[in-house]
């Protein structure tokens, strides 16, 4: 998938850097938990963060492991605030570039192109979660191992 800021083009990514306050993350460091109420949306810009969330047990699953270039939390910050769905740790020391809901809908706003991209993130997510929910309800697991480790 294209990197978010280069589908926002350069003045979009301009204005959203001139926005965001760069985060610093360690590694082991929680950058929020599920159920938070954070309005902040990020981009990564280095390093690599592990989302997960409680399974009917409450025992804690990772769902995704995200990295350079991909966002996180943009649902909290789109659907007015919500809380979040999951806890997002850093796995190894990690750079964001982290905007709240405000700042979010000016540089909407102002750069069309900030929402196209954020729809086509969010199609993708949708289409590979869809994909997964059909791999883990049809295949054996020893297969659903094999082709998230290929992918």
């Amino acid at each position: 998938m294209e990197p978010f800021l280069e589908m926002i083009g350069p003045r979009a990514e301009a204005s959203l850097r001139r926005a965001a306050i760069t985060r610093r993350y360690r590694r082991g460091d929680t950058l929020f938990h599920e159920g938070d109420h954070n309005d902040q949306l990020h981009v990564i810009v280095a390093g690599t963060i592990t989302v997960s969330m409680a399974d009917l047990t409450g025992a804690s699953v990772i769902v995704n492991v995200l990295g350079p270039t991909e966002l996180l939390g943009e649902l909290s910050v789109l659907i007015d605030e919500s809380p979040r769905t999951a806890t997002a740790v850093a796995l190894e020391d990690t750079t964001t570039l982290a905007v709240t809901g405000p700042q979010l809908d000016v540089l909407r706003s102002s750069h069309p192109s900030v929402d196209r991209a954020l729809v086509e993130i969010l199609a993708r997510k949708l289409r590979d979660t869809s994909s997964r929910v059909l791999e883990n309800s049809r295949l054996a697991a020893r297969q659903r191992v094999l082709r998230r480790l290929a992918a």
